[in-house]
């Protein structure tokens, strides 16, 4: 009991030292996109130079304040939902290497439940399926056939 203890407090605290390096790696890029957006802000006027312009025209203020607006929406936008559009970027798995454990009872009933969990869709569709078959319950049997014979005769009409 003590040695499954000691096993059960060891793997927490690879979990935690996982959940660390995690959260320093998320805090890394995010520096990385702040310093992105605000080199692509500092760059996108110099890329734009706009020659001087002899009397300043009521538009080109209008103009202004709405780029002005649609930036700092889009900053509030980023600021707000960015973590969320993160979590939807492709980062591919880091393969975790696990040591190779001896059989053991506890893994073998691992095993079991998984391969229970996987096979029991097929196992569900099967009991309706004979459930059907054997008109245990009229109506949905008839309701399902005349579907079948339906939507088949529908497709096979040219």
């Amino acid at each position: 009991e003590e040695l499954k203890k000691l096993r059960d407090e060891s793997h927490i605290d690879s979990l935690k030292q996982e959940l660390e390096k995690e959260r320093s790696r998320r805090i890394e890029l995010e520096q990385k996109v702040n310093d992105a957006i605000k080199s692509g802000l500092e760059d996108s006027p110099s890329q734009t130079p706009k020659p001087p312009s002899p009397q300043p025209s009521v538009s080109s203020s209008t103009e202004k304040q709405k780029e002005t607006l649609s930036n700092s929406f889009l900053k509030w936008l980023y600021d707000r939902f960015g973590g969320y559009i993160e979590d939807f970027r492709f980062q591919p798995e880091e393969t975790t290497v696990e040591p190779e454990e001896p059989l053991s009872a506890r893994r073998l009933t691992e095993n079991m439940r998984r391969l229970k969990r996987g096979f029991r869709p097929v196992t569900n569709f099967m009991r309706n399926l004979s459930a059907l078959s054997s008109w245990y319950s009229v109506y949905t049997s008839a309701i399902a056939f005349i579907v079948v014979g339906v939507l088949s005769k529908t497709l096979n009409t040219p």
